[in-house]
């Protein structure tokens, strides 16, 4: 599997978003690859108010897994159509806050891997158009797949609106 063209979209307190384009690489050409792309996310905050006092998060923790049907070397949605587009992101922290919030991904192509309807579910809204779960799909370490982290450490307090932003895009897996 391979990421390409990592796009970054900034904002500020807390908000943007990170692209990345998904791509199967097949070395064998007269075998078809199928199987499932799965990514384990968990996004973390830790948000203050302007005197560092813990607050509820709007961006509150999340844990599950979505996954992308690999057919044929074409990566599709839970409708079958094409997606090897992966979004990460969030809308601004609304209020007077400061703090950071971490999305990571664990990504990996899974070859022969059924997508099975339960345990796999589709219309989580944080998956959007993917398939979604939310215990360890069967046979799946994240010590097996590759890093995709975005951080946001922002300060939107007194007027002041700054953010800072990091992006580490995982590397290509053969």
């Amino acid at each position: 599997m391979r990421f390409d063209s990592y796009h970054l979209a900034q904002n500020f307190c807390a908000s943007g978003s990170f692209l990345v384009d998904l791509a199967i690489e097949n070395p064998d050409p007269a075998r078809e690859v199928d199987g499932a792309i799965i990514q384990h996310i968990v996004r973390s905050p830790r948000v203050t108010d302007c005197l560092g006092a813990a607050v509820t998060p709007h961006h509150y923790a999340l844990d599950f897994y979505e996954a992308w049907r690999v057919e044929d070397g074409n990566i599709l949605n839970a409708a079958g159509n094409p997606a090897a587009t992966d979004r990460f992101g969030f809308a601004e922290e609304p209020g007077q806050k400061s703090g950071s919030i971490r999305i990571t991904g664990k990504i990996a192509f899974v070859p022969d891997y059924a997508i099975l309807q339960p345990p796999w579910v589709t219309g989580y809204q944080f998956a959007r158009d993917l398939y979604a779960r939310f215990t360890v799909p069967e046979g799946w370490s994240d010590s097996n797949a590759a890093d995709h982290i975005f951080e946001v450490s922002f300060t939107c307090c007194c007027g002041i609106r700054n953010r800072i932003t990091r992006m580490v895009p995982g590397p290509s897996l053969p």
